[in-house]
């Protein structure tokens, strides 16, 4: 798979894990290191997590981690039009 479809792969399937609430219940995303374990490529490859939180699904906290936007996880954000398309 090439890397800009890899990339559009994982920012699609956490969007997708997002809005079906999958992190509800804390609202703490996974480590980046857990999700370079999990999707298989380098820190620098894994700019899904910038894309999310350039739509507004996250919020990443310098120290502690990254959550899910409080709006989103209320339904107050239009998350479903926010995830990702292959161009």
């Amino acid at each position: 798979m090439k890397n800009s479809s890899k990339h559009s792969a994982i920012s699609r399937q956490l969007a997708t894990e997002i809005i079906a609430g999958k992190f509800r219940l804390t609202g703490r995303l996974p480590s980046e290191a857990q999700f370079v374990k999990r999707f298989g490529v380098s820190r620098p490859r894994l700019r899904a997590l910038k894309d999310l939180q350039d739509q507004g699904l996250i919020e990443r906290r310098q120290g502690s981690g990254t959550y899910v936007r409080t709006e989103t996880a209320r339904g107050g954000h239009d998350a479903h039009s926010a995830i990702p398309q292959l161009a």
